[in-house]
Protein backbone atom coordinates (compact mmCIF):
# COMPACT_ATOMS: atom_id res chain seq x y z
CA UNK A 1 0.00 0.00 0.00
CA UNK A 2 2.83 2.43 0.85
CA UNK A 3 4.53 1.69 -2.49
CA UNK A 4 1.31 2.62 -4.24
CA UNK A 5 1.18 6.03 -2.46
CA UNK A 6 4.83 6.75 -3.23
CA UNK A 7 4.34 5.86 -6.88
CA UNK A 8 1.24 8.05 -7.07
CA UNK A 9 3.08 10.97 -5.44
CA UNK A 10 5.99 10.65 -7.87
CA UNK A 11 3.61 10.55 -10.83
CA UNK A 12 1.83 13.66 -9.54
CA UNK A 13 5.12 15.56 -9.25
CA UNK A 14 6.19 14.49 -12.75
CA UNK A 15 2.86 15.47 -14.32
CA UNK A 16 2.85 18.84 -12.53
CA UNK A 17 6.40 19.50 -13.72
CA UNK A 18 5.48 18.63 -17.29
CA UNK A 19 2.46 20.92 -17.23
CA UNK A 20 4.57 23.83 -15.94
CA UNK A 21 7.26 23.10 -18.53
CA UNK A 22 4.78 22.92 -21.41
CA UNK A 23 3.05 26.15 -20.36
CA UNK A 24 6.45 27.80 -19.83
CA UNK A 25 4.91 29.82 -17.01
CA UNK A 26 6.25 30.01 -13.51
CA UNK A 27 4.53 31.20 -10.36
CA UNK A 28 7.01 34.11 -10.25
CA UNK A 29 6.04 35.15 -13.77
CA UNK A 30 2.34 35.10 -12.88
CA UNK A 31 2.58 37.23 -9.77
CA UNK A 32 5.03 39.69 -11.35
CA UNK A 33 2.83 40.64 -14.30
CA UNK A 34 1.72 44.26 -14.58
CA UNK A 35 -0.87 45.63 -16.99
CA UNK A 36 -0.41 48.52 -19.43
CA UNK A 37 -3.13 50.38 -17.53
CA UNK A 38 -1.25 50.07 -14.23
CA UNK A 39 2.00 51.25 -15.81
CA UNK A 40 0.30 54.19 -17.54
CA UNK A 41 -1.29 55.24 -14.26
CA UNK A 42 2.11 55.12 -12.53
CA UNK A 43 3.68 57.17 -15.35
CA UNK A 44 0.93 59.78 -15.02
CA UNK A 45 1.49 59.92 -11.24
CA UNK A 46 5.28 60.28 -11.66
CA UNK A 47 5.74 57.09 -9.64
CA UNK A 48 9.36 56.25 -8.80
CA UNK A 49 10.10 53.34 -11.14
CA UNK A 50 12.44 52.45 -13.97
CA UNK A 51 10.91 51.22 -17.23
CA UNK A 52 13.35 49.12 -19.24
CA UNK A 53 12.96 48.15 -22.88
CA UNK A 54 14.89 44.91 -23.42
CA UNK A 55 14.57 44.89 -27.23
CA UNK A 56 17.36 45.73 -29.65
CA UNK A 57 18.48 49.31 -30.32
CA UNK A 58 16.86 49.16 -33.76
CA UNK A 59 13.53 48.12 -32.26
CA UNK A 60 13.78 50.81 -29.58
CA UNK A 61 14.32 53.52 -32.19
CA UNK A 62 11.09 52.55 -33.97
CA UNK A 63 9.17 53.58 -30.86
CA UNK A 64 9.26 53.05 -27.11
CA UNK A 65 7.25 53.73 -23.97
CA UNK A 66 7.85 57.26 -22.64
CA UNK A 67 10.63 57.52 -20.03
CA UNK A 68 11.89 54.02 -20.76
CA UNK A 69 15.57 53.23 -21.12
CA UNK A 70 17.11 50.67 -23.43
CA UNK A 71 19.04 47.70 -22.07
CA UNK A 72 18.88 44.81 -24.55
CA UNK A 73 18.26 41.50 -22.80
CA UNK A 74 21.63 40.11 -23.93
CA UNK A 75 23.39 43.06 -22.22
CA UNK A 76 21.26 43.10 -19.09
CA UNK A 77 23.60 41.19 -16.75
CA UNK A 78 26.43 43.64 -17.46
CA UNK A 79 24.57 46.96 -17.73
CA UNK A 80 21.78 46.78 -15.16
CA UNK A 81 24.03 47.80 -12.26
CA UNK A 82 24.93 51.07 -14.02
CA UNK A 83 21.33 52.06 -14.71
CA UNK A 84 19.62 50.64 -11.63
CA UNK A 85 22.08 50.22 -8.74
CA UNK A 86 19.29 49.99 -6.13
CA UNK A 87 18.03 46.41 -6.03
CA UNK A 88 14.82 47.58 -4.32
CA UNK A 89 13.94 50.01 -7.15
CA UNK A 90 10.68 49.14 -8.93
CA UNK A 91 11.57 47.93 -12.44
CA UNK A 92 9.09 47.45 -15.28
CA UNK A 93 10.33 45.34 -18.21
CA UNK A 94 8.93 45.08 -21.72
CA UNK A 95 9.93 43.88 -25.17
CA UNK A 96 7.98 43.33 -28.39
CA UNK A 97 5.76 40.39 -27.50
CA UNK A 98 6.64 39.37 -23.93
CA UNK A 99 9.18 36.58 -24.34
CA UNK A 100 12.35 38.61 -23.81
CA UNK A 101 10.85 40.60 -20.95
CA UNK A 102 10.02 37.36 -19.15
CA UNK A 103 13.61 36.16 -19.64
CA UNK A 104 14.89 39.54 -18.44
CA UNK A 105 12.73 39.32 -15.32
CA UNK A 106 14.23 35.95 -14.45
CA UNK A 107 17.75 37.36 -14.93
CA UNK A 108 17.08 40.33 -12.65
CA UNK A 109 15.56 38.13 -9.95
CA UNK A 110 18.66 35.89 -10.14
CA UNK A 111 20.81 39.02 -9.71
CA UNK A 112 18.93 39.91 -6.53
CA UNK A 113 16.50 42.56 -7.77
CA UNK A 114 13.37 42.29 -5.64
CA UNK A 115 10.82 44.59 -7.26
CA UNK A 116 10.69 43.46 -10.90
CA UNK A 117 7.55 43.40 -13.04
CA UNK A 118 6.86 42.12 -16.54
CA UNK A 119 4.70 44.38 -18.71
CA UNK A 120 4.97 41.95 -21.61
CA UNK A 121 5.11 43.37 -25.11
CA UNK A 122 4.87 46.85 -26.52
CA UNK A 123 2.45 45.28 -29.01
CA UNK A 124 -0.12 45.38 -26.17
CA UNK A 125 0.64 49.02 -25.21
CA UNK A 126 -2.47 51.04 -26.23
CA UNK A 127 -1.00 54.45 -25.34
CA UNK A 128 1.32 56.90 -27.10
CA UNK A 129 4.92 55.94 -27.71
CA UNK A 130 8.02 58.08 -28.25
CA UNK A 131 10.26 57.90 -31.29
Amino acid sequence: MTKKYITSAIMLVVITGLILYINNESPIADRNKISPQEVKQKIDENYNMQIIDVRTKEEYLTGHIPNSILIPVDELRVKIHESVPDKEQKIILYCRSGNRSQSAMKILIELGYNNVYDLGGINDWPYDIEK
